[in-house]
């Protein structure tokens, strides 16, 4: 029996590590801009660069790269990939 993948939020991921992206816990605007910068339930992420002092994250996704407030990102569900499972 297969036990599902912990799920996490894109704030707990660290630097290199491949996730994608799940619920989002945001209001409606905010959700509508997070998909307005390609960030979709099931789209691959990767952490890239993580600010000290509760600063931004800087993610690739799609094939570009993003930052994201801390808050932001505590609000953001994601599932742990494989080492090499996602781009991003």
């Amino acid at each position: 029996m297969q036990t599902a993948a912990p799920i996490l939020h894109l704030d707990d991921l660290g630097v290199g590590e491949p996730a994608r992206l799940g619920a989002m816990a945001l209001s409606p605007p905010e959700q509508q801009r997070m998909a307005e910068m390609g960030l979709t339930a099931g789209t691959p992420v990767v952490v890239t660069k993580r600010s000290h002092w509760d600063g931004p994250l800087e993610i690739r996704v799609r094939g570009g790269k993003l930052c994201l407030r801390r808050n932001v990102a505590r609000c953001l569900a994601v599932t742990r990939m494989p080492e090499g499972g996602g781009r991003g």
